[in-house]
């Protein structure tokens, strides 16, 4: 345990929920920059593929050399300070007890949805077609962009806007109930 009380992972969780609610405008804008870029640039290289093993390789030297920079700037200012990082067995447990719920959530439902009665296979064609014929527009790295431009403008947005959107639901939950009434 750190000396919050809480474990390496709980730190990180909180840093990334501070990074996408904007609580530290200047580091959130830098990231939110990096991810632009990163997403401009792969705009205007479409004919450039790669391999999950170059993308590990690239990554490990932009590791590698953040960590010598890092350590040549803590040596001249004489700070013997490391920071251990540890998987304890409490956080792979608590990662399963999120994620052990879903799978069998996902792995029930597949199985109701591919059972093979008629009125299954009527509902899940369609989609498989569709999947079939255009699935090629939708590749990880679009998921990628989308997922990162979803995380840091949803939660800006819903600060901004909850009072109108708490308005507008209860409105709506109003009309709701005076339609089933």
């Amino acid at each position: 345990m750190d000396e919050g009380g809480h474990g390496n992972l709980d730190r990180i969780g909180h840093l990334f929920a501070d990074l996408i609610t904007w609580r530290d405008v200047a580091k959130s804008n830098l990231w939110f920059g990096l991810g632009c870029l990163c997403f401009l640039s792969s705009c205007f290289t479409k004919g450039v593929s790669f391999s999950i093993f170059s993308v590990i390789s690239q990554l490990g030297l932009l590791f590698l050399g953040a960590s010598f920079f890092s350590n040549s700037i803590l040596q001249r200012n004489n700070d013997e300070k490391k920071r251990e990082f540890k998987v304890k067995e409490e956080d792979i447990l608590r990662f399963g007890r999120l994620i052990l719920p879903a799978t069998n959530l996902a792995i029930s439902k597949t199985r109701e949805l591919f059972s093979g009665e008629p009125s299954k296979i009527l509902k899940v064609v369609p989609f498989l077609l569709l999947g079939a014929e255009y699935g090629h527009i939708i590749t990880m790295l679009r998921l990628f962009d989308l997922g990162f431009f979803i995380s840091f403008t949803f939660p800006k947005l819903y600060s901004c806007y909850s009072n109108r959107i708490n308005q507008k639901g209860m409105c709506f939950k109003l009309q709701l109930s005076n339609m089933i009434l």
